[in-house]
């Protein structure tokens, strides 16, 4: 008994008939044929009743549908899950740091489940970095900020970004409930050193609202909050990473509200490989599984 044999019985089964079974399956109608005999000889049953308009299954060969149709498939599944996990060995993914607080790690979950087999390549970037990434075929998934997702990649927004202004837990506006913006005026405001437009965005506001502002640069988000855990100054972070944000640090929303943005996943056009194909299906809820949801 091999599976080509029980597939072709579940399409002869689901069509009615040989030749459409031999539609269904891309193969001749007296191959299909062929597959149900050596099948009923192996197992020494009838399964079907030949008829000239219509195939019948007998009640045996109901019986073997009810048992064999989930386990076929579910074979099939995991067999073409095994194949396009192979295609691609290692799929490279480029993030930003808001990624980490659920976007990402529901991928990696998803493709845990559906191509156990495919490695994944995780690197941080800044939001041009990662499109650059993609753009160049140095990067398969990515992850990046942007009021717009750039035409020339297949892109869904994922979430919106807010931010919110962290600030030391010994810091008297670590009481405040909402933070005038104003009140940051004479104070160190430490922006982070990355091509991200919102970054700067964010910093036009402030320091309109406060002329009196000293700015300080840090490279990555480890390095802000040991900034402002340390009462250096306070900084901007996305409200997303409230429940990552480490002990002695608080995160406060402003009046007015800071600008956002979108978070976006994306993969190339056209010349993806299967593998990234798929992936960005689990992300953008189209694969059939939806095994990624946000």
């Amino acid at each position: 008994m091999e599976l080509r044999q029980l597939q072709s019985f579940l399409a002869v089964y689901e069509t009615g008939g040989f030749r459409a079974a031999a539609h269904r399956e891309h193969l001749t109608q007296s191959a299909v044929s062929r597959q149900i005999q050596q099948l009923e000889r192996s197992l020494g049953v009838i399964l079907f009743v030949r008829n000239p308009r219509v195939v019948t299954p007998t009640p045996t060969g109901r019986a073997l549908y009810t048992r064999v149709a989930p386990l076929v498939r579910g074979t099939i599944d995991a067999l073409e899950a095994t194949r396009q996990g192979q295609l691609e060995d290692t799929l490279r993914v480029g993030y930003i740091a808001p990624a980490l607080a659920g976007a990402l790690p529901k991928m990696v979950d998803a493709v845990r489940v559906e191509l156990p087999l495919l490695q994944l390549d995780l690197n941080e970037h800044d939001s041009a970095g990662v499109v650059e990434g993609l753009r160049e075929g140095e990067l398969d998934i990515g992850f990046f900020a942007s009021d717009d997702a750039p035409t020339d990649l297949r892109a869904t927004a994922i979430m919106p970004i807010f931010y919110g202004i962290a600030v030391s837990i010994d810091d008297e506006l670590a009481q405040r409930s909402i933070l005038d913006v104003t009140e940051l005026e004479g104070r160190t405001f430490i922006s982070l050193a990355a091509r991200e437009p919102i970054h700067q965005r964010i910093l036009d506001v402030v320091t309109h609202a406060c002329p009196g502002l000293t700015v300080q640069t840090a490279f990555g988000f480890g390095a802000i909050q040991s900034l402002v855990h340390d009462g250096v100054g306070v900084a901007p972070i996305p409200l997303v990473a409230m429940t990552r944000i480490p002990a002695g640090i608080t995160l406060l929303e402003t009046e007015p509200a800071l600008p956002s943005s979108t978070l976006w996943a994306a993969t190339r056009r056209g010349r993806t490989s299967p593998s990234a194909s798929r992936v960005f299906d689990l992300i953008a809820g189209n694969d059939s599984t939806r095994a990624f949801s946000h």
